[in-house]
């Protein structure tokens, strides 16, 4: 999930808690409530924090979820 505009973060802990998110990438340059962190999915953290604004975000996040498959590059962000 994205959680666009994401400080103080009660819709990212609503994602990681009330939705059981795998993954959640929270933007905003503010702060996050350290709370927010504490959720994890098996030994990974569920919520990562990008603080910076969206427009900057999301070349990150596609970044992020790119997935060697063979010789195959792939996103699943984008290629569901």
């Amino acid at each position: 999930a994205v959680d666009c505009g994401a400080a103080p973060g009660g819709w990212t802990q609503f994602l990681a808690t009330k939705v059981q998110c795998k993954k959640i990438y929270s933007i905003d340059p503010g702060e996050l409530d350290p709370i927010v962190f504490n959720t994890h999915y098996g030994d990974e953290r569920v919520v990562q924090h990008l603080r910076q604004k969206v427009e900057y975000a999301m070349d990150e996040i596609l970044q992020l979820e790119v997935v060697e498959e063979g010789n195959n590059r792939k996103s699943p962000m984008v290629d569901i």
